[in-house]
């Protein structure tokens, strides 16, 4: 619908609209293999779904009335920005519109997300025409075109950054330095396809004294859809394939001038090394993102100087829009996706903060107490990261999954996010483990990354306190007692016989020890 209230069809060949360098990326990604992704990115998002061409409303979740003044700050900023459009009419014929709602932040309850619900109808919807009307997000799941969303873990970093730890330490004499940066708002910045637009908007409310209704149409990818953040992830391997061959030209150049000794020796073990995998073992670098978080790791401060520099020329190029500076962190010790990681020590360590969580809702978990799939999500999402710490095996998260699906089981259909969860003794089990394991152990070491093998448990350590008192003159203050975590006995020497064999104090506190841990 055109500012006249007149109506076109939409048309499908539209050049994409994107503040990113299209043609750059086309560019750069000529021979990339995942060409699908390249077509996200300079044709649109293509979710490559069949919907019924059928109007529906659907309602916004319960969840937004607590979050609306933030939901509503936030359209009007992306208004604004262009991203999306408001408008009095509806905008397409037909049109989906999707319910929005928002979720209480961990660490800012005061300050919700906004959430849209790509997974409406939760039941079964079939209009007069006696076309079932699908959920996109299950439309999405069942066409089958995602590839398999692969993401870093902890232990990806872990286990390079011992190699380079090994690498600056011994051969370069220099130290590892970290450095972190995020995208701002990344998903909002991947334009979508035109004929992606009709299903991608929501009813709302004009800003304006008159609150009249008005429908939203948002014109760049979303939370709440089943595609985002695969989409995102790939992007990110794309960014880092541009990244090293960038990167990597610039280290073989000074390579090439490296003089025999400890140094040579080091490139050409670790170019022997890359003709058995096929990779490029011979960097003094790496990096990771986990979608929108970004993480560096680097041998020498030249070095790392040179690196940030030609990731600022990435970003810029590709006319990313990056989070403010507040969010950039450089140094030895770097938070990257809530662990802590010491680049001279080599150890991950959970915050105090995140551990407690992590506790408080296994430990909720165990004891069967019922959340939804959202809050449950989350945690699995925590665990997920946690795993190198936990020294368990790949079947960590096992049963997890499945308890966010109807019944508590595989084959069952996938719950909605404020349903409740469905926890099997399975679970409550699995759920113990991680307990144990989490109280345990608060921090491990990079080596447990490159030995492949579980982190050995942490030795329980068990306080006793005991003592003796010994007075002639008063036989009842005289006696033997003992303190062990919250319970504690007493005995007097009168009482057990003992005040007339005049035992020596120090052969009363070994016998007050010897009670403790039999006791």
């Amino acid at each position: 619908r055109d500012a006249r209230g007149c109506l076109h069809p939409l048309d499908f060949e539209a050049p994409v609209e994107s503040h990113l360098n299209l043609e750059f990326l086309r560019v750069e990604l000529a021979a990339y293999p995942d060409q699908a992704l390249v077509s996200h990115l300079t044709t649109g998002v293509n979710f490559q779904v069949d919907l019924p061409l059928t109007c529906v409303l659907f309602p916004h979740l319960t969840s937004l009335p607590a979050g609306f003044t933030g939901v509503d700050k936030e359209i009007r900023k992306f208004i604004e920005r262009g991203w999306y459009s408001e408008h009095f009419e509806l905008p397409f014929f037909p049109m989906r519109a999707v319910g929005q709602g928002s979720t209480p932040r961990k660490l800012e309850p005061d300050r919700p997300r906004r959430t849209s619900d790509g997974g409406q109808p939760r039941r079964p919807l079939v209009p007069p025409d006696g076309i079932p009307i699908p959920a996109l997000n299950d439309a999405i799941r069942a066409s089958g075109t995602l590839p398999k969303e692969v993401k870093p873990r902890t232990d990806d970093k872990m286990f390079d950054d011992a190699i380079l730890i090994y690498a600056g330490r011994f051969v370069f004499d220099e130290p590892v330095y970290q450095f972190s940066d995020d995208i701002k708002s990344f998903f909002n910045q991947l334009a979508l396809a035109p004929h992606e637009l009709w299903h991608s908007c929501h009813v709302w409310i004009d800003a304006g004294e008159g609150q009249r209704a008005t429908v939203v149409s948002k014109r760049v990818l979303g939370f709440g859809i089943a595609a985002s953040s695969n989409i995102a992830q790939r992007l990110a391997w794309a960014m880092m394939d541009i990244l090293q061959r960038w990167f990597d030209a610039e280290e073989d150049a000074l390579f090439a001038e490296l003089p025999q000794g400890k140094r040579r020796s080091w490139l050409e073990g670790r170019r022997a090394l890359s003709q058995h995998t096929g990779r490029n073992e011979a960097r003094l670098y790496s990096v990771w993102m986990y979608t929108d978080d970004i993480a560096f790791s680097i041998v020498g401060a030249e070095r790392t100087h040179r690196l940030v520099r030609c990731w600022r020329r990435l970003t810029t190029t590709m006319g990313l829009e990056m989070a403010s500076a507040a969010k950039r962190h450089i140094g030895t010790n770097l938070v990257w996706l809530g662990i802590i990681y010491n680049s001279i020590l080599g150890t991950a360590v959970i915050p105090a903060d995140k551990r407690a969580r992590a506790l408080e809702g296994v430990r909720g978990v165990a004891a069967g107490v019922v959340t939804n799939v959202s809050d449950f999500q989350r945690l699995e999402g925590l665990l997920q990261h946690l795993r190198p710490f936990a020294g368990l095996g790949r079947d960590a998260m096992h049963g997890f999954a499945d308890a966010c699906r109807a019944g508590g089981v595989s084959p069952g259909r996938p719950l909605g996010p404020s349903e409740p969860i469905v926890i099997r003794p399975f679970l409550r089990e699995r759920a113990r483990v991680w307990a144990r394991a989490l109280t345990e152990t608060s921090a491990v070491s990079y080596m447990t990354a490159v030995s492949n093998q579980p982190a050995p448990p942490a030795t329980t350590v068990w306080a006793l306190f005991s003592d003796a008192a010994k007075e002639r003159a008063s036989p009842d203050e005289s006696g033997i007692g003992g303190f062990f975590h919250g319970n504690w006995w007493s005995l007097t020497l009168a009482d057990a016989g003992l005040l007339d064999l005049d035992l020596p104090i120090p052969v009363l506190e070994l016998l007050a020890v010897a009670i403790n841990v039999i006791t």
